[in-house]
């Protein structure tokens, strides 16, 4: 039952179900298509060149030390840390 006062509430109500299948549509082809592009771009850069078991053993050991080099930030405890640690 349609109420003529409310006519376009309820045209507008009707027409949601189709914004929300066409904004899913969106993300998910936005989704897609960031993941194929990353993936293109990485394999351009040559990102992810793994080819033996042991190059992920030696790049598990070196990633300890390239963290703290490179990711960590020293604070008053981890330099305190850092000083007392027997190398």
């Amino acid at each position: 039952m349609r109420i003529p006062a409310c006519h376009r509430l309820t045209n507008r109500c009707d027409q949601w179900p189709v914004r929300r299948f066409i904004k899913w549509m969106h993300q998910i082809f936005y989704t897609l298509f960031s993941a194929i592009v990353g993936f293109l771009l990485g394999a351009s850069d040559g990102l992810g060149e793994i080819h033996s078991v042991d190059a992920v053993h030696e790049l598990f050991e070196q990633f300890p030390e390239a963290f703290m080099r490179y990711l960590h930030v020293p604070t008053k405890e981890s330099s305190f840390y850092a000083s007392n640690q027997v190398s």
